[in-house]
């Protein structure tokens, strides 16, 4: 029995990227069809949400549900970093420790109460273009067949993607070994991170008491480490009785088995076209040393929402809204391997194994030159120019739920583009510069328009970055 759905997009993955892009593009009027392949609540890995993503949710309308629900809300985590133990705080709001299957649960209901058509179980088959340009997906569910046609195919079904595209990996290939816990002795909520020559351990607590422990090690030692234990169960609860701060695990009992997913850090780079989009893993993962893998599919989601209802709506804005899409990819891929570097390095200095170095000289390849700053020598007499090496551009970001392009200042010195700071446009400001001013001249034409604090926080950043000079 088969049957025939019609819509503007089709998702497909109901993990958090594709639910968030189901509800936002609810929230926008458009009509959406998500399927997901296995039946929820599911367990999944990936517990740990840091407070950034309390934003997100504030977008979403979800920040109360999330905050009621009964979360576990550490304010740091307990670290080995190759030395003495430590209780890292975290500044502002407490994260999350989350059952991943209740939260994605959540978030999947949360698009079908705005009117998302949820087909699950369901598994796409095949994905066709139709002589209309639109798209005919094809998903098998138990009751038979159904195609979906829509203008619009979002893959959010994780790093295999179901859309053609080759992944590129940023750092050697690492694998993720896991398993939960009951009745472990461990007090508190938060997140435990250790360390050993070969690899590193992430321990988060569970709403519901258990614990889920897991060890990061290099994928070629994983054939070796079976080969010397016996199997995997062996070879897991070795490396965990390596660990000083989980090796407590195995006084308790393991109630899952041991399983394995890939943890290595890789990007698409042609995330989006005319009618298709990739988002969460499907379009790029990161280090899981961030704890920041669900906050970024949500982040990533949010953007994708805006260039999909940009490109169906603003069709003459398509070529920018690609555009603003892989910039932001490209973005938050260099931010975080840089993020990766800085944890990789500070840990590699007091490591001799080969896990550590080898994954702080992949990521040395992303690492930006650092802007020369200007020593702050800046009086209210002092008189300042452009400096000539600074031009202007066009570049897309969000304005609302478009994607729109407005002028930006680029230079040397900048590591991209910027169009804003302090929440004011700046290229206005610098063009407004055509001769030799003081600084207090500046300040007194600036405060015209805009708190005199904002006009003085502006000049010192273009001041220190180089964009101003004397």
């Amino acid at each position: 029995m088969s049957s025939n759905l019609k819509t503007d997009v089709c998702v497909i993955g109901g993990g958090p990227a594709g639910s968030t892009l189901a509800r936002r593009l609810r929230q926008m009027g458009h009509s959406v069809v998500l399927v997901e392949k296995r039946a929820f609540p599911r367990s999944h890995v990936g517990e740990s949400l840091i407070n950034g993503v309390l934003p997100l949710f504030d977008v979403l309308g979800l920040r109360d549900e999330i905050e009621n629900a009964g979360f576990l809300r550490p304010r740091g985590a307990i670290v080995r970093w190759s030395g003495a133990v430590e209780q890292r705080q975290s500044a502002g709001e407490p994260g999350f420790q989350v059952d991943r299957g209740r939260f994605d649960h959540i978030l999947l209901q949360a698009a079908a109460a705005l009117g998302a058509h949820i087909l699950q179980p369901a598994r796409a088959i095949t994905i066709e273009r139709l002589p209309s340009d639109n798209w005919c997906s094809t998903v098998h569910c138990k009751t038979g067949n159904v195609k979906i046609e829509s203008r619009f195919v979002a893959d959010a079904t994780g790093r295999q993607g179901i859309l053609a595209g080759a992944k590129k990996r940023l750092s050697r290939k690492t694998l993720a070994l896991y398993a939960y816990w009951t009745g472990v002795s461990f007090d508190g909520p938060e997140t435990r991170i250790d360390t050993i020559e070969d690899g590193w351990f992430w321990g988060a607590p569970l709403p519901g008491g258990e614990f889920n422990a897991t060890v990061f090690i290099d994928a070629s030692e994983y054939r070796k480490g079976i080969a010397r234990a016996g199997n995997l169960e062996a070879f897991y609860k070795e490396l965990l009785a390596r660990s000083e701060l989980l090796a407590d695990c195995l006084h308790g009992s393991r109630i899952s088995r041991v399983l394995g997913c890939d943890a290595t850090q890789v990007y698409d780079d042609e995330p989006v076209t005319s009618s298709t989009i990739k988002l969460g893993e499907a379009a790029f993962s990161i280090d899981p040393l961030s704890s920041q893998g669900v906050q970024t599919a949500i982040g990533s989601a949010l953007h994708a929402a805006a260039v999909v209802h940009t490109i169906l709506l603003r069709p003459e804005h398509t070529e920018l809204a690609l555009q603003f899409y892989k910039m932001r990819q490209h973005q938050s891929v260099t931010l975080h391997a840089r993020a990766a570097e800085k944890f990789y390095g500070e840990i590699a200095q007091g490591m001799s194994g080969e896990f550590w170095h080898r994954r702080l000289a992949n990521v040395n390849d992303t690492k930006a030159e650092t802007p020369q700053i200007q020593p702050l020598q800046l009086t209210a007499l002092t008189c300042v120019h452009l400096s000539p090496d600074v031009g202007f551009a066009e570049i897309p970001i969000i304005q609302g739920d478009f994607i729109a392009p407005t002028q930006a200042i680029f230079s040397p010195r900048l590591n991209q583009p910027v169009a804003f700071f302090a929440g004011i446009a700046i290229a206005p400001l610098v063009a407004g510069i055509q001769h030799p001013v003081t600084a207090q001249q500046l300040l007194q034409t600036w405060a015209e328009n805009m708190p005199f604090d904002s006009a003085k926080t502006i000049l010192r950043w273009l001041w220190e970055t180089g964009i101003l000079d004397s």
